[in-house]
C-alpha cells in the first residue's frame, strides 16, 4: 500500500477526477500561483488570475507517458 499526504498552508486543493480536472471554490480575487503533483512526474506551476464573480482556468499539462 502507498499513501501520499500534502499538507498546506491554506485549504485551496483538491484531487483530479478521472479526466484529470479539479475544481477548486471560494478562492479570493487576485493573481494566484496553481500547482500541481503528479508522483512520476514532478511538479508544474502556472500563475492564475481570478477577477471577482468570474471563473478562472488554468491548464497544467504533463507529457504522455507510453
Amino acid at each position: 500500500m502507498l499513501g501520499w499526504v500534502a499538507v498546506v498552508p491554506h485549504p485551496y486543493l483538491g484531487v483530479t477526477d478521472d479526466r484529470g480536472v479539479v475544481r477548486i471554490e471560494g478562492v479570493a480575487a487576485g493573481t494566484h500561483t496553481v500547482e500541481t503533483w503528479h508522483e512520476e512526474l514532478g511538479r508544474r506551476t502556472e500563475d492564475a488570475l481570478v477577477k471577482p464573480g468570474e471563473t478562472s482556468r488554468v491548464t497544467l499539462a504533463y507529457p504522455e507517458t507510453g
